[in-house]
């Protein structure tokens, strides 16, 4: 398919900038540590079952989710992160101090920035994104699996459903 010729594999993380999806990285990640069910699809991405619909409400596993995804691209070597977060959501500029925040406690190159349309601008960025969202997906240039490194990575017994598989092995 179109999105599986343009994901990335680890090893081209290395040295590039990296545009993430904010909200999409960061609540698929806190659903994982807070033993939410993570849906795999059939693009093999991670994909979170709760929906945000215009509010935000920092959990217990934010800070963790944030950190947990630094140490990621750390061991990517991503040069930088690019983190876009959706303006309209209540509480994104909270989440945008404490991204930088975090960043600057661990000397992570990063940058945080609200936008009223973040999909748009990761849709067309010729870099590298990270996102699960199938939209993004369809139009992006080229992205890497984030979320479902950092949980494959940082969270142990996550609870991942695995809908890709079942898909393929149904029998209609």
């Amino acid at each position: 398919s179109r999105r599986r010729l343009h994901a990335l594999p680890e090893e081209a993380m290395k040295d590039n900038i990296l545009y993430i999806d904010g909200f999409n990285l960061l609540i698929t990640v806190e659903s994982s540590l807070s033993g939410g069910f993570i849906l795999e699809g059939v693009d093999g991405c991670y994909r979170d079952m709760a929906s945000i619909h215009g509010s935000y409400k920092r959990v217990m596993e934010t800070e963790a989710a944030i950190t947990l995804s630094g140490k990621a691209m750390e061991a990517l070597a991503v040069r930088q992160a690019i983190w876009l977060l959706d303006r309209p959501v209540s509480n994104s500029g909270r989440l945008k101090q404490m991204i930088l925040e975090i960043a600057g406690k661990n000397n992570w190159d990063w940058e945080a920035a609200l936008h009223y349309n973040p999909d748009n601008l990761l849709a067309g960025q010729p870099a590298p994104i990270a996102t699960s969202d199938s939209v993004i997906l369809d139009g992006a240039a080229q992205w890497f699996n984030l979320a479902r490194f950092v949980v494959g990575k940082h969270v142990t017994g996550a609870l991942i459903l695995p809908l890709g598989q079942l898909a393929k092995n149904a029998p209609f």
